[in-house]
């Protein structure tokens, strides 16, 4: 992941929260990962799940708070 200015987000401390133990397996399904960042920065990326279980990556926008 990149910060908006383009660094790098390393050394912070990061904690993660996501839905996929809601994930079934052959059903489609938008999986949220939510990464608390530095401060009260929340990066909240967001995938597609197909039927066949691919995965596509839908985009990272930084938000104050998470996507459940």
């Amino acid at each position: 992941m990149q910060q908006p200015e383009g660094k790098a987000l390393t050394g912070y401390p990061l904690e993660e929260e996501t839905n996929a133990g809601s994930y079934r397996p052959g059903q489609p399904f938008e999986l949220h990962i939510n990464i608390r960042g530095h401060g009260n920065a929340v990066h909240n990326v967001t995938c597609h799940v197909d039927a066949q279980g691919r995965v596509s990556f839908e985009g990272i926008k930084e938000r104050g708070s998470a996507i459940k």
